[in-house]
């Protein structure tokens, strides 16, 4: 399970993801799942909290994500 705490506005938002490559593909669409440009808050993956991704974008994530 990948969860994902973001901003918008400065208002936290929860968005969960089967797994990291559900959040890649969603990512991939014409209209993808989050904005690039929306601010992390915090990321869980599979119960390991990622903290070396907070306070970057959502672009960094798929980054992350594609390369590991």
């Amino acid at each position: 399970m990948l969860k994902i705490t973001y901003l918008v506005n400065g208002s936290p938002r929860l968005i969960e993801f089967k797994n990291a490559q559900s959040f890649i593909t969603a990512q991939l669409l014409e209209v993808p799942a989050l904005e690039d440009f929306y601010t992390i808050d915090s990321v869980e993956l599979e119960g390991q909290t990622l903290t070396e991704l907070k306070g970057k974008r959502i672009e960094a994530l798929y980054q992350f994500l594609s390369n590991n």
